[in-house]
């Protein structure tokens, strides 16, 4: 008898038989179970009435199933294991018959995934078919395709955390494309972390090597009087955070090896000194990105990592947020334009220093800001040290930044986005003082230090999903960084002061006497242009290539006046640089299988000298199931990085403390660019959904540093500068460093600890006696603490939460101000200090640095209004950290003076939502 025939009888003698209802769902995980007993047992858990013939089934294992699932695509799984296909009988019996030769045609799934309140994009959500059994993993602008999908409907399932899954029904045309945009609710909630087995659509390990934070939400977080878009990063194991004295690292990395990308525009220098001033308003930002070392060829070159933010583009309506510092607005608006949907979102930050001071910041200004005696000696050749008694002191802090941004959707499909900003910060010190223990006019001096910042980015990108595998982009972008630094002295004598005048006489004619002479002052500019273009393919399943072609223009300028009479002693300089450059950056995403995942990538860089840089780079990833459910997953990334817009900082010699230096930014024209190799590893272990343990460590070799050289800047017998070449020098650098983070989240209690211990020296061969010395922004042991409690409600929606967070330093050294050891130990080294060792850094140490805030925040819903207000006070236990020192003549030779960071401050936020 054929197999036709055995199977028409056996239906035929089903067909009269009573017939069971099957179940709508089972629960039925199947995995590298034979086949024949895998169909028995489906036919028991669903009460499915199968026939088949036994020669029919191959015994091969099959894994399907799930939590859930409808008995008839579990069927369809197993069949398709064994190359066979089934029939459904009008009494609901199934019949296995062989499988038609030709396979059916299939067609292709692709959209959208937002968030169905604000519109915004989802980026990396999980898109999967379930019955199909196929997925994959969204894009950073939230679009998704799924490729050799089988004809009929198809149940989608797409989720993202925080946000409840929705489920659709699409039906799929045989060689068609069905587009959907799928729209999230959000909704806090915990839950165990869902598993597929054989659709991986965004592993955990893809998130390791970097960290995320949305500055909108870590509002209740903030642990600074005025809160900024970028402080979220000290969250983020590896990073610490900007003080008054230097600025957010990277993995042991300097300040000025990482860059900010705002929508794909560069911006050299967001400033944001200590707790004084923000770079950006958390109302403007979506979300922020930093990545650590061993990223990808995709995310530029860079020596130690960047940071990519997202402008926000809301929900229509308005926001306030005020604090003791700054006041900002926010507002949204969306309309459709013809067939497109237009979203439009303004945000704009001010400071209040002209209308309310707090007292602690104050307070802190006034003792920072006085005339350093052993700088201005040594820089004028004054024979003596004297101390100064202050007659007069006046500081200024402002800051302001505005930011535009709009999201246009011609349809599921394709996405512009347009967006602009425009920062401004602002310091500025008036001194009048007298030199103690001298007589005459020669002891009075006034003193003026300004700074000013200005910032100015434009981006426009454009997102189209151009097939069921294939994903373009382009992106042009440009920003302008600006610095403007001048300080001024003068003296009774330079004023024409006879020694008979009344303070306020002496006064006025030092303000006159400075009025009339030219300021020596620096000055830096710098400009880029960029064009990125971008395609992301869909290769095979578990396989994605990435390429993108960037053209950049970078153009600077940088120039110290140092010529006037009120000057501090450097020589003139004039240096303007270009340069263009032609990179290709090809990355590449391959599931090795057993969940292993290879990363290798590739950017290449053309120079205008011809010059090709080659920059290899590869991660390996891997994700494991642990024995009680949990996961364990691992990420190893090495890599070459170059970098050619480098980072100079100018140690300051005036009377402002709160910079000790100004950042000076300028393309590595004419000289070969900074290097790194970096070797990083980090593991994420969650054995359960409530604890997570994160832990890294990292080295980095960088056998091409480029720094400052004061001996030239400071001969006095030399001429004008301009070539790079001729005021810079070379040195190496290596780092290295581990750290651990621990994790609990419950409901209601929810705490972190974390301990990173870190090494970064340098060294030069006209500095420090050319030995290695420890990076002036090291932190070799740090500790952090936090808990976050619901006394009522929930910590991330209403209700009221007491938070406690500390923080630990121990092991600084560079004690003094960076000017004394860049300057003086170079250029007056033969001048004695005793006891003090100014080309020894590394033996001069500050003493630990601790922290603890505490914070109460209340979230409320007022009508339709959303009310937030934080009490905090920062530094709750007052204590005096040291920031740095300096010196002071006595009469048996010099004692330290240590600046102290603000005390004990208290703090109100309000941040109102309409």
């Amino acid at each position: 008898m054929t197999l036709r025939a055995c199977a028409l009888l056996a239906a035929l003698l089903a067909a009269t038989a009573p017939s069971a209802q099957p179940a709508e769902r089972v629960d039925l995980v199947l995995r590298g179970v034979p086949a024949r007993a895998a169909l028995a047992q489906l036919a028991e858990s669903a009460r499915m009435d199968l026939v088949y013939s036994s020669s029919l089934v191959r015994d091969d294992r099959v894994w399907c199933g799930g939590e859930r699932v409808a008995p008839e695509s579990v069927l369809r799984c197993i069949v398709r294991a064994v190359g066979l296909d089934f029939v459904r009988r009008s009494s609901g019996t199934y019949v296995l018959v062989e499988r038609v030769e030709r396979e059916p045609q299939t067609g292709a799934f692709a959209g959208r995934v937002v968030d169905a309140e604000t519109g915004e994009p989802l980026p990396f959500a999980h898109v999967v078919l379930r019955d199909a059994r196929a997925g994959a993993a969204a894009d950073a602008s939230g679009a998704f395709l799924v490729a050799g999908v089988l004809p009929g409907p198809q149940t989608v399932t797409a989720s993202y955390v925080g946000y409840t899954p929705a489920t659709q029904t699409v039906h799929i045309a045989p060689g068609g494309r069905a587009v959907r945009e799928i729209r999230l609710a959000r909704e806090q909630i915990e839950a165990a972390p869902v598993v597929v087995d054989g659709i991986q659509a965004r592993p955990v390990s893809a998130g390791l090597g970097a960290g995320d934070w949305a500055p909108p939400e870590a509002l209740a977080t903030a642990s600074a009087p005025t809160p900024d878009a970028l402080q979220p990063a000290s969250a983020v194991l590896g990073i610490a955070p900007p003080d008054f004295r230097d600025g957010l690292t990277i993995q042991g990395g300097e300040t000025g090896e990482h860059l900010l990308r705002l929508d794909g525009a560069t911006v050299y220098e967001p400033v944001a000194i200590g707790t004084a001033l923000g770079a950006m308003s958390p109302l403007a930002l979506r979300r922020v990105t930093v990545r650590k070392a061993g990223f990808g060829a995709r995310h530029g070159s860079f020596l130690a990592g960047v940071l990519d933010a997202e402008h926000a583009t809301p929900a229509p309506g308005l926001t306030t947020l005020a604090d003791p510092l700054a006041a900002s607005l926010a507002g949204s608006v969306r309309q459709p334009v013809g067939r497109a949907e237009v979203t439009t979102a303004v945000t704009g930050r001010r400071s209040l220093w002209d209308v309310a001071r707090p007292r602690a910041m104050d307070t802190a200004l006034r003792e920072w800001n006085t005339v350093d005696p052993v700088l201005a000696t040594s820089l004028t050749g004054a024979p003596s040290v004297p101390s100064y008694a202050v007659h007069r002191h006046g500081s200024d802090v402002a800051f302001s930044d505005l930011h535009a941004a709009s999201r246009i959707r011609f349809d599921d499909l394709r996405t512009l986005r347009l967006s602009a900003y425009r920062g401004t910060s602002e310091v500025g010190t008036e001194l009048f003082a007298n030199a103690d223990g001298v007589d005459g006019p020669s002891g009075l001096l006034l003193s003026r230090d300004r700074y000013r910042w200005t910032n100015t980015a434009l981006s426009a990108r454009y997102s189209w999903l151009a097939g069921p595998r294939l994903l373009l982009g382009a992106t042009l972008a440009a920003s302008r960084h600006t610095l403007t630094h001048a300080f001024e002295q003068a003296d009774g004598t330079l004023a024409g002061l006879s020694g008979e005048e009344t303070t306020a006489q002496a006064e006025a004619a030092l303000v006159t006497a400075l009025d009339a002479h030219d300021a020596g002052d620096e000055g830096n500019r710098l400009g880029e242009i960029r064009l990125t273009t971008s395609a992301e393919i869909s290769l095979a399943p578990g396989h994605t290539a990435y390429a993108a072609l960037e053209a950049t223009g970078l153009s600077s300028r940088f120039h110290l006046n140092a010529s006037g009479p009120t000057s501090v002693a450097l020589r003139d300089l004039d240096a303007d640089a270009r340069l263009w450059r032609l990179a290709l950056a090809l990355d590449d995403e391959i599931a090795l299988g057993r969940g292993w995942t290879a990363e290798p990538g590739l950017r290449l860089t053309l120079l205008p000298d011809g010059a090709t840089l080659a920059e290899p780079r590869a991660a390996l990833r891997f994700d494991r199931e642990t024995a009680r459910g949990g996961t364990l997953s691992g990420r190893l990334a090495a890599g070459l990085y170059r970098q050619f817009a480098v980072r100079y900082d100018l140690a300051t010699v005036g009377p402002s403390a709160l910079v000790p230096e100004v950042a000076v930014w300028v393309p590595t024209d004419g000289i070969a660019p900074p290097k790194a190799v970096h070797l990083a590893a980090e593991t994420l272990w969650q054995p359960s959904p409530r604890w997570a343990v994160r832990a890294e460590g990292y080295l980095k070799s960088q056998p091409r540093l480029l720094t400052l050289d004061y001996a030239a800047l400071l001969d006095p017998a030399g001429e004008p500068l301009s070539r790079q070449a001729d005021w810079v020098k070379t040195g190496e650098g290596r780092a290295a460093g581990i750290g651990v983070r621990v994790e609990r989240r419950g409901s209601r209690l929810s705490v972190q600890a974390g301990y990173a211990f870190g090494l970064a020296e340098q060294r030069f061969a006209t500095r420090f006696r050319g030995e290695w010395a420890p990076a002036a922004w090291e932190e070799p042991h740090a500790v952090t603490l936090g808990a976050a409690w619901a006394v009522l409600g929930r910590p991330e929606s209403s209700g009221l939460t007491f938070r406690v967070r500390g923080r630990g330093v121990w092991g600084r050294t560079w004690a003094f101000r960076r000017a004394y050891y860049e300057v003086l130990a170079g250029t007056d080294g033969a001048r004695p200090f005793a006891p003090f060792d100014l080309s020894r850094p590394g033996s001069d140490a500050l003493p630990a640095w601790l922290d603890l805030d505490l914070g109460l925040a209340l979230r409320q819903r007022v009508g339709a209004a959303r009310l937030e207000v934080s009490a905090e006070v920062t530094n709750a236990l007052d204590r005096a950290n040291a920031l740095d020192r300096s010196l002071r003549q006595t009469p048996g030779g010099y004692e330290a003076v240590t600046r102290t960071a603000p005390g004990l401050q208290p703090v109100l936020r309000v941040r109102l939502g309409l």
